[in-house]
């Protein structure tokens, strides 16, 4: 039988953390989270105050934002706030993307939101 391997980069080392979470780890020193993911959202409708919740799989802290507007915004810059709400149950969190409402303008927005987990209370065998 064998196994599934994943990718990996020259140059590129996998480090165990003092937490028990992994790195990748390159030849700069610059170390990054194994169990990094992300999630896609797609607003419709900048211009109307909205907020959208998006249910995560997994606890965890939100790394970074990224968003794309897929048309012109003239009128006044749009405010797009991403927060955790709470957790509900062990290991689910959920997410709010919220728009102001305040550019006035029809279009849509697809945001990319990067998370590390938890893996605090992950189980290593």
């Amino acid at each position: 039988m064998t196994g599934v391997v994943g990718l990996a980069w020259g140059g590129w080392n996998i480090k165990q953390n003092d937490d028990g979470s992994t790195s990748w780890v390159n030849v700069d020193g610059d170390a990054y989270p194994v169990a990094r993911a992300y999630l896609t959202v797609n607003l419709e409708n900048l211009g109307t105050a909205s907020t959208t919740y998006v249910s995560v799989p997994y606890a965890g802290s939100i790394f970074q934002v990224d968003s794309v507007v897929h048309g012109d915004v003239t009128t006044a810059s749009e405010t797009l706030t991403v927060s955790i709400m709470s957790e509900v149950s062990p290991g689910r969190d959920f997410m709010a993307i919220s728009t102001k409402g305040d550019s006035g303008a029809d279009v849509d927005a697809t945001i990319i939101i990067y998370f590390d987990r938890d893996q605090s209370q992950a189980t290593f065998r």
